[in-house]
């Protein structure tokens, strides 16, 4: 009788969240989508993660399909600002093929509304929006990607989203934790037979602070009862 096995991975870490960064959530989409979880009135659809050592902050970004002559938008929470006040609003963003962008920061009763436009490359890009509102209200931050003017279907990139005060963008500041990823090569969809032999390729990034600290990383493997069978 063939056994199977299925290998996973638990990291024992805590995790705190920066009070610099304004946008509240994961966003430099480790495990979430994080601030921007909403489809901004219908004009898209909840965008995906990727996985890769060279992703610009931690190990996961996020990325989206955007069709040819559509637009695709993402908000989220009311954010709480104050009027004539500095901020700036950072991400890194890229695309297979030139695009436009803009952030939008939108007045909660649409008595102030600005469009923040930018381009996309076909590189990974810091852009950097600094602006000001005009009510010390709540206001929605909009992201868009606009693919309108292609024939072809763009493919957008984005990670490490910023709001902060001040006119130009510090150092990200996302969840101070150790972000950890895992890939798992397998045949068979992660399930394994007595004579393979299963390759697991960890990676992590450290941002709890400038010194090292301790960590524990358990790799725990269970049947397919999900009985444990070794760690």
């Amino acid at each position: 009788m063939k056994k199977f096995f299925l290998l996973c991975a638990m990291l024992l870490s805590a995790l705190s969240l920066s009070a610099q960064n304004l946008l509240p959530g994961d966003t430099s989409f480790e495990a979430d989508s994080g601030y921007f979880n909403r489809v901004w009135f219908g004009h898209g659809v909840p965008f995906g993660f990727s996985e890769e050592n060279g992703a610009p902050m931690g190990m996961q970004y996020a990325d989206v399909v955007v069709p040819a002559g559509q637009n695709y938008s993402y908000s989220g929470s009311k954010i709480p600002m104050t009027a004539s006040t500095d901020y700036v609003f950072s991400f890194w963003v890229k695309a297979d093929q030139p695009i436009e962008g803009s952030m939008i920061s939108v007045h909660t009763a649409w008595n102030d509304t600005q469009f923040h436009k930018f381009a996309i490359t076909d590189e990974w890009q810091r852009v950097a929006l600094p602006f000001q509102v005009l009510k010390n209200e709540d206001y929605w931050i909009v992201l868009e990607f606009d693919n309108s003017k292609n024939n072809h279907d763009s493919h957008v990139s984005f990670d490490g989203v910023q709001l902060e005060k001040g006119t130009a963008p510090t150092a990200f500041q996302g969840e101070k934790a150790l972000l950890t990823g895992m890939k798992l090569y397998s045949e068979f969809n992660k399930i394994f037979f007595d004579d393979e032999k299963p390759v697991v390729q960890l990676m992590a990034k450290d941002f709890r602070g400038d010194e090292p600290l301790d960590t524990t990383l358990l790799v725990v493997v269970t049947d397919y009862r999900q009985q444990e069978v070794a760690r």
